[in-house]
């Protein structure tokens, strides 16, 4: 089991306390050291346009914008993790503990009952020595409760075999639905694949009714852009208890609005939901992709939520660039996923099914030839001379 390196908010004092527990020597924890909020609402409103929107706008002043504001992010979790490191010599052991050459595998988790806090881009913290913490992590959790006390998941038995999935995708959302298909295709094991349709609250109730402990996982996809978003008060709770009375053990859900997409997600993990995986905002281009492949993949075999989002974030990290109207251009998309974790979970990997033991002598019968189809479109699309293409299509609907 690897140590777990823990941020504790100590929201009544402005103080964060860091720990390390381990399996062998219990909890060592740093003296509580002060933690003023690092970002003030513009700030935060610049990070979110170089995330979604630079890529969309690449042109004039727009590139000195987005160095400026790349510069911030490193700088941003420069200084968290200064204020949480090297506030004492314990902070300072901690850090060198967990990064040393031959340390053993770690997590983080943060923990707090603000979401402001848990908001915060974790996975930022890096030092010139040591580089990023979310490359060297095992992944980094958030945990929405007043205590670090995670409480045992009573785990389902799911089809050893089969891996369950169930897919919540309004019309018109902005969602990466597509792309997880494309996903599941490649996997190496069989696939059930469930789509609600109409996408509302009451179909999904009446259709989780009577399927608890089927499902191994749940992709609520776009649900706050597109006619899809359910209100705070009251929708948003109901999904939650549905979800969480289902057993699911893990939920991926994809955004378009953090303010959202955190309270959406904190109500999944309070409801009982042992993982949750986050994107806040929307990927594009080969950013979907890495991180579809990677996350389901992940989830299929047995590597849980935090450690296929964790491998889903190195496979970001290590291919930055994206498309965008001026060309690629790297991107800092891996900051986006985030995982919110109510309970301990051991999740068990799906099998694919074992050939036939064919009889001495009589060779295996030869495998059906796949049906014809269209080769797969590459994550970049193209941009601009839409109307020549158009007109291009036009004259070889009518000369076919």
């Amino acid at each position: 089991m690897a140590d777990t390196l823990e941020i504790l908010d100590l929201a009544d004092r402005a103080q964060v306390q860091l720990s390390i527990v381990t399996e062998a020597d219990g909890r060592e924890s740093a003296p509580p050291a002060a933690f003023p909020f690092p970002l003030t609402d513009a700030e935060i409103h610049e990070i979110c346009w170089l995330l979604d929107g630079y890529a969309l706008d690449p042109y004039g002043e727009a590139r000195a914008r987005a160095e400026r504001g790349e510069a911030g992010l490193r700088d941003l979790g420069r200084l968290m993790l200064e204020t949480l490191f090297r506030s004492s010599d314990v902070g300072a052991q901690l850090l060198a503990r967990v990064t040393a050459a031959d340390s053993a595998p770690f997590r983080v988790s943060v923990v707090s009952t603000r979401l402001e806090f848990l908001g915060l881009p974790w996975e930022l913290l890096n030092d010139p020595d040591v580089g990023y913490l979310a490359r060297r992590a095992d992944g980094i959790t958030r945990q929405f409760a007043p205590s670090p006390q995670l409480p045992e998941f009573a785990a389902p038995d799911l089809a050893p075999t089969q891996f369950n999935v169930l897919l919540l995708c309004p019309p018109g959302s902005a969602g990466i639905a597509a792309d997880a298909l494309s996903a599941m295709e490649s996997l190496a094991v069989t696939v059930s694949l469930e789509c609600l349709r109409p996408a509302s609250i009451e179909t999904l109730e009446a259709h989780l009714s009577d399927r608890a402990g089927h499902y191994h996982l749940i992709h609520l996809d776009g649900m706050d852009g597109g006619g899809g978003r359910l209100s705070l008060s009251d929708d948003l709770e109901r999904m939650a208890q549905a979800v969480a009375g289902a057993r699911i053990p893990a939920a991926l859900l994809t955004c378009a609005a953090p303010d959202y997409s955190h309270v959406a997600a904190a109500a999944l993990s309070q409801a009982g939901m042992p993982e949750v995986a986050l994107l806040p905002l929307p990927l594009s281009g080969s950013g979907r992709k890495l991180f579809v492949d990677a996350f389901y993949a992940g989830i299929a075999r047995g590597a849980g939520v935090s450690a296929a989002v964790a491998a889903a974030r190195r496979a970001m990290m290590d291919h930055p660039h994206r498309p965008s109207a001026a060309g690629p251009i790297v991107s800092w998309d891996w900051v986006m996923p985030v995982v919110y974790q109510s309970a301990r979970y051991t999740p068990v990997a799906v099998q694919a099914e074992a050939p036939e033991p064919t009889l001495p002598g009589i060779p295996p019968p030869a495998p059906p030839e796949p049906p014809r189809q269209l080769p797969r479109g590459g994550p970049y699309g193209l941009l601009g001379r839409r109307r020549e293409i158009l007109e291009l299509q036009a004259m070889l609907d009518a000369n076919p």
